[in-house]
């Protein structure tokens, strides 16, 4: 199963050589994590019932807050009625708990594949460049190249993921949950 595995990742890396190095790897590696964002946003949206999960994350985020004022307090009357309403708010934390992973459960496979096939392709060679030198990052997410801080794939990645994928999942409706 390793053979066939290894064989699919490295036929899928050669078929990516031209967009292995940079200028081409950094645009490559954001338009790869807004694809992957797109894909968990659309398992999101298919799998879960967001407006039921967003009015579920406020009322206990409701019921936070008048915890959190019921021990402030020691409003003996305030406490009961947090600490009644508890174990349903407990719950409710369950089920939204298991309604994330529905879709995650659905993309895992898919995210591995790619991350395994671009980790191959880029290795530990920078696919973009930040306009300023981080030495101390040097060796652990890039290092020092002439006009700037090479990144890695996998921190490069992180970056536009992190705020293309937000940037989507909030104009798609997903990203508030």
């Amino acid at each position: 199963m390793q053979d066939i595995w290894a064989n699919f990742v490295q036929s899928i890396a050669a078929l990516l050589v031209p967009v292995e190095s940079m200028p081409l790897s950094t645009p490559f590696v954001a338009i790869v994590s807004v694809l992957v964002a797109l894909f968990t946003t659309w398992a999101t949206k298919k799998f879960t019932d967001v407006e039921q999960a967003n009015a579920d994350m406020e009322e206990i985020k409701g019921w936070q807050t008048k915890f959190n004022e019921a021990r402030k307090t020691m409003n003996q009357e305030l406490l009961e009625e947090v600490m009644a309403d508890q174990g349903r708010i407990m719950k409710l934390q369950g089920n939204m708990l298991s309604s994330k992973m529905k879709p995650m459960c659905i993309t895992w496979i898919p995210i591995l594949a790619v991350f395994g096939i671009l980790s191959t392709l880029f290795g530990a060679t920078p696919v973009a460049i930040l306009p300023f030198h981080v030495t101390f990052l040097e060796g652990l997410m890039g290092t020092n190249v002439q006009g700037g801080f090479g990144l890695y794939f996998i921190w490069w990645y992180m970056l536009t993921s992190m705020s293309l994928g937000m940037m989507l999942r909030r104009f798609i409706g997903v990203g508030t949950y």
